[in-house]
């Protein structure tokens, strides 16, 4: 899996987690955001860094931040396109989409997804 797949993915996976899932599914992605955390972390941390040293300080409201000199964003996105092209080995489980669109909870509500999620997390989610 890329890099970038998870990182375009990952409101959509946080949102079906923010959800009652059947138990097992729940177990599966738990165990899945635990595995792919550091990878996301070092991403941020090296984008971060390099936001920092090929920009500049400004305030927003009042707040010292950074942004990439106008200069630099060629180049800053070149590199982030690298960053993001990189791929990584881990362990995807498969959910079967069955088993997302068949599952009430205890209140018989179902999972709440939006098609824009379901199409981001395609990678995770089969028939």
């Amino acid at each position: 899996m890329k890099l970038r797949t998870l990182i375009n993915s990952k409101a959509a996976l946080e949102t079906l987690l923010k959800g009652s899932l059947p138990i097992n599914i729940a177990w599966e992605l738990k165990k899945f955001v635990k595995s792919v955390n550091p990878e996301l972390s070092s991403y941020h941390e090296i984008r971060e860094q390099k936001i920092i040293e090929m920009g500049e300080k400004y305030k927003e409201d009042g707040k010292e931040a950074h942004r990439v000199k106008d200069k630099n964003m060629p180049e800053f996105i070149k590199l982030m396109n690298e960053l993001l092209d990189k791929e990584i080995d881990i362990v995807i489980p498969q959910i079967k989409i069955k088993d997302l669109m068949d599952y009430k909870d205890v209140n018989g509500k179902g999972i709440d997804m939006t098609t824009g999620d379901l199409i981001l997390l395609d990678w995770l989610i089969v028939e």
